[in-house]
């Protein structure tokens, strides 16, 4: 599957899983190597699909997939039920969880992208370079992904700043590390 379909696939799961309330957690690697994460997972080689991360996280029959992270490597679901590094900056957010907490940590240590759906608020953020942006619709994710993993080599920093700027201006004064929606902010 090309890069566009798979970012479309995980764009739709993750609102998918976010209008039930299920939380996720989707490491995609871009140039550093997730194999460490990956080991300790279980391996998968999937085709990715919304209805293969959609179920991944399903928390119904003891599904020890659902407990950690999925990691798309090379445009497959390589493992799940990963787990990620937490962040230890003291600057992030009290009140983020676990989830949010380790992929703010992947990105810390690597260039990965980690797509996340809060389970309490059904709602879905991107941790990229240390930063969380908070409540994206999907087109907002879609500008997002699409900036960052911009195909042009030399367009990928630039494209992705772009983008990252873009969200930065949502910033939420009170929370140094996570970006989210201003009130009534455009979609």
């Amino acid at each position: 599957i090309e890069e566009t379909q798979v970012l479309e696939e995980v764009i739709k799961a993750s609102q998918m899983l976010a209008a039930r309330k299920i939380g996720a957690l989707i490491a995609v690697e871009r140039n550093a190597n997730l194999n460490d994460f990956t080991d300790e997972g279980i391996k998968l080689d999937s085709v990715v699909s919304k209805e293969a991360l959609f179920s991944v996280f399903l928390t119904e029959h003891q599904n020890p997939l659902h407990d950690g992270a999925v990691v798309i490597q090379k445009g497959r679901i390589s493992a799940a039920g990963c787990f990620l590094p937490l962040t230890n900056n003291a600057h992030v957010e009290k009140t983020l969880g676990t989830r949010h907490r380790a992929a703010i940590g992947l990105t810390e240590d690597t260039d990965a992208v980690v797509v996340v759906v809060s389970e309490e608020r059904g709602l879905v953020s991107i941790a990229y370079k240390e930063e969380l942006y908070a409540d994206l619709d999907a087109n907002e994710m879609r500008d997002m992904l699409q900036g960052i993993f911009a195909a042009d080599a030399d367009d990928v920093e630039t494209g992705a700043m772009s983008i990252v700027e873009r969200f930065r201006s949502r910033r939420d004064p009170a929370t140094t590390g996570t970006h989210e929606r201003a009130p009534g902010g455009d979609s």
